[in-house]
């Protein structure tokens, strides 16, 4: 009320019920008409501050609340973490992207104590970076106010992507081996190499077979493979895994004179 001209050394006592009243009205007269809607938004778009009724009424409609009354026993408290409700504050902002285990010391710092982590071992988008959070979700929310107030003992679910290590890709294929090339790959390759480097990677069920031919100018190298196969099947792809005695063919080309 000062704010609006009231002098400090005035007697008389200020009616902040009427004051009040004024900002009640405003309200009436613009909640529900687009035309006094769109004025006051002309009127207002370079104004940084409300009418000072309004202002006051706002104020003490968050008086009566729940974020007010969290606020005043946060604020007042010496040990903060020990308080029932606590805030959090951009949490999008201040938290997407971060490292997970940064993220997660944050929160339990300010007095969480139900947070989990979820690993993703597949990227949502191609911006995730490993180790880097993709998502928050507390109480199974994942929007969030600007500034809202959460009980010490919510779950906070902290999404982070992390790819599977080669340690933990083999560990899920117990006695199987990964085969470095695809079919489509070997074709043309030496066959006498491929079945060293099979061999080497502990594979033990290898066969070899000639195909015999003509040479002609369109041919390839002799010796190469025309086709393989693992375990019947003729296509495959670079990184499958097979069992070390899993039956593979080998055809290679020969030329007549």
């Amino acid at each position: 009320m000062h704010f609006t001209g009231l002098n400090k050394a005035t007697i008389a006592e200020a009616n902040v019920e009427a004051f009040i009243e004024q900002a009640i009205q405003y309200k009436e007269l613009i909640e529900g008409n687009k035309i006094n809607k769109a004025m006051e938004f002309y009127m207002f778009s370079d104004i940084t501050h409300p009418l000072n009724a309004v202002r006051a009424y706002e104020i003490k409609e968050w008086d009566k609340s729940k974020s007010f009354s969290n606020t005043k026993i946060y604020l007042s408290s010496k040990d903060i973490t020990t308080c029932e409700n606590l805030p959090l504050v951009d949490i999008t902002d201040r938290y997407i992207g971060k490292d997970y285990l940064f993220v997660e010391t944050e929160l339990t710092k300010i007095g969480f104590s139900n947070v989990e982590l979820v690993r993703k071992i597949r990227p949502d988008s191609k911006k995730n970076e490993p180790s880097h959070v993709v998502e928050i979700a507390i109480n199974g929310k994942t929007t969030f106010e600007d500034a809202d107030w959460y009980s010490r003992d919510s779950i906070i679910e902290v999404a982070y992507y992390l790819p599977e290590s080669d340690e933990e890709v083999a560990a899920a294929h117990p006695g199987q081996i990964k085969i470095p090339n695809s079919s489509k790959g070997y074709i043309g390759i030496n066959y006498d190499d491929v079945v060293v480097e099979l061999k080497e990677l502990g594979f033990t069920n290898i066969s070899t077979f000639e195909q015999e031919g003509k040479k002609s100018l369109l041919s390839r190298k002799e010796n190469c493979i025309v086709r393989i196969s693992i375990n019947g099947h003729n296509q495959f792809e670079t990184g499958a895994w097979f069992d070390c005695d899993a039956a593979i063919r080998i055809t290679y080309n020969t030329f007549s004179n």
